[in-house]
């Protein structure tokens, strides 16, 4: 399964981007069990903290991941965007009352709809501060 997957051009990037202008990221996937082996074969170890998944947390659309991510920052849940792109991912955000942001899915109800990564970084920095988010963000999925 694995072998099978490709890193989207310009994420590396963007993480990069976001950790140099103080981002935190968390992840909240239906995924189950360890992410660490799937994480570890793109180099992006230790980028998503934490991570919630199906085994240790509620499943999407249900906000429990999602809570427990703004709980352990300490941060409300304005204070993030929910990068997602299925209508799962929609709800949970919603749930949660935290921002939206879709990633190449414009048919979802979204603060900001992203259309791909490369070259992107500055709207989302001037989103962000036009809406008071510190640069904090919680991912819906790999």
């Amino acid at each position: 399964y694995y072998a099978r997957l490709a890193l989207e051009d310009g994420r590396a990037d963007l993480l990069d981007w976001l950790r140099v202008h103080g981002g935190r990221l968390g992840m909240s996937t239906n995924s189950i069990g360890d992410l660490n082996k799937l994480l570890g074969r793109f180099g992006l170890e230790g980028y998503f903290e934490p991570i919630k998944t199906a085994s240790n947390s509620t499943p999407k659309p249900g906000p429990d991941g999602l809570l427990q991510i703004i709980g352990e920052w300490g941060m409300g849940p304005l204070e993030i965007a929910f990068v997602g792109d299925s209508k799962v991912d929609e709800s949970a955000a919603r749930a949660a009352g935290t921002h939206f942001w879709s990633f190449k899915n414009d048919a979802l109800e979204a603060d900001l709809q992203m259309p791909g990564l490369t070259r992107r970084h500055n709207w989302m920095l001037e989103y962000a501060s036009g809406h008071n988010i510190p640069p904090a963000a919680a991912t819906g999925g790999f």
